[in-house]
């Protein structure tokens, strides 16, 4: 649903939010910028997150990783890990959504 948080990175996280949902990682400069965000340390925790580091993964909260196919090796492992599927992949980026419990 719109709103919801996405796991992303550069390359999707501009559409995402156009189309109303929240980008948690996307890497753009304004949004680890400490004067720009509050002091909070996003590129630290976009780092973490795409290096498959799960507790920094969880502690998104993101239902939904949307990155480019291939790139984040090791998040797509994390994921797997955590309970995440591959709903999509047309070979550009790959979509994951959290199974239901």
């Amino acid at each position: 649903e719109p709103g919801d948080a996405v796991i992303c990175d550069i390359d999707v996280g501009s559409e995402l939010e156009l189309a109303g949902y929240r980008p948690l990682l996307d890497t753009r400069a304004e949004l680890f910028c400490p004067e720009l965000n509050g002091g909070a340390d996003a590129w630290g925790t976009a780092r973490h997150v795409l290096a498959g580091d799960e507790d920094a993964i969880e502690g998104t909260g993101a239902d939904f990783a949307a990155v480019p196919s291939g790139a984040y090796p090791a998040l797509e492992d994390s994921l797997s890990g955590l309970g995440f599927s591959l709903v999509h992949d047309d070979g550009t980026f790959a979509v994951f959504a959290r199974k239901p419990s």
